[in-house]
């Protein structure tokens, strides 16, 4: 396992790839996966497979009556609590499984190996392209050319909606809503304290990258470019990382893309509220009240499966 430094063509001259242009190289390859991208995050109505996600809110107790006087508070039941739950985001894979294209010992670029021009192995071209590119993406580096996903309440600039469905909503009892006056009051009355949704950046402009330099069938050297620069680097790539990259909502292992989503909650122990209506109806009912805490989180991260 090595790195090595592709050769190129220069004014007649076979000479070996700076580090700048390698590191164009990896760019030049998330950008094809931009175009294909293996791995893709849609948005579903209900049934996604990165998970559940629970949002919890306080609810107001039923309400008691008396026709001589108003319920104790130890008669009133104790606020509730709605749950719902989102399993709203869905991963998908496309195209083939990653497997070696390497049939003949010289389909990869070729190097300098101080004393030949050979084509590098398949392990040298995962330690000096591959590998590298698929670190770019799980750090989340160059995000506009892999079209990179991320999570927030608004449309972050330079990305795109996915979808206008939300994958998470966050909401809370509005206690504003519930009044003494009124009781008996609805049990569940809440009001949307944020809603995140998934975006995709929008897709930048392709990298200028020098063309290394292939062994043909004839044995001789020629610039890897269009169609055959796609088949060397770009499709491999795109094909590794179907296998690679993983995205995840409901752990803490990977690159955070975007917001964390927050599910909050009041944390009181319910608001004894009471009612005169006449002489033969006297009302009780406890609210929501309290501050709002979270109960817990969710991330959307990207992260690497496993290695070659």
């Amino acid at each position: 396992m090595a790195f090595r430094r592709p050769v190129y063509y220069d004014s007649g001259d076979i000479k070996e790839m700076s580090d700048t242009d390698i590191v164009n190289l990896r760019r030049w390859m998330l950008y094809q996966y931009g175009l294909n991208q293996s791995v893709r995050l849609s948005v579903v109505g209900s049934g996604g497979n990165l998970g559940t996600l629970t949002d919890t809110r306080m609810t107001a107790g039923a309400y008691r009556t008396n026709t001589r006087r108003y319920p104790y508070e130890s008669e009133t039941p104790e606020p509730g609590q709605a749950v719902v739950y989102y399993s709203r985001l869905h991963l998908s894979r496309y195209g083939n499984s990653y497997s070696d294209p390497d049939v003949n010992s010289k389909f990869w670029p070729a190097y300098y190996d101080g004393s030949n021009i050979r084509a590098m192995s398949s392990t040298d071209v995962w330690d000096t392209f591959i590998n590298p590119a698929l670190d770019y993406m799980v750090s989340n580096s160059y995000p506009e050319l892999h079209r990179a996903y991320t999570i927030s309440t608004s449309t972050p600039s330079g990305y795109s909606a996915v979808s206008g469905t939300a994958v998470y909503v966050d909401t809370r009892a509005n206690t504003g809503l519930y009044t003494a006056a009124s009781i008996p009051e609805a049990s569940d009355q809440p009001f949307t304290v944020s809603a995140w949704y998934l975006y995709y950046a929008n897709l930048g402009s392709q990298p200028s990258t020098r063309l290394p330099l292939i062994i043909d069938t004839n044995n001789n050297l020629k610039e890897a470019q269009g169609a055959s620069l796609l088949s060397v680097l770009g499709t491999p790539f795109i094909t590794a990382a179907r296998d690679r990259i993983h995205y995840s909502l409901t752990d803490n292992s990977g690159t955070l893309l975007g917001s964390v989503l927050t599910n909050t909650k009041l944390n009181g122990s319910g608001a004894y509220n009471i009612r005169y209506v006449n002489a033969n109806d006297y009302r009780a009912q406890e609210f929501p009240n309290g501050s709002a805490v979270v109960q817990n989180t969710y991330s959307l991260r990207i992260k690497r499966t496993w290695f070659i």
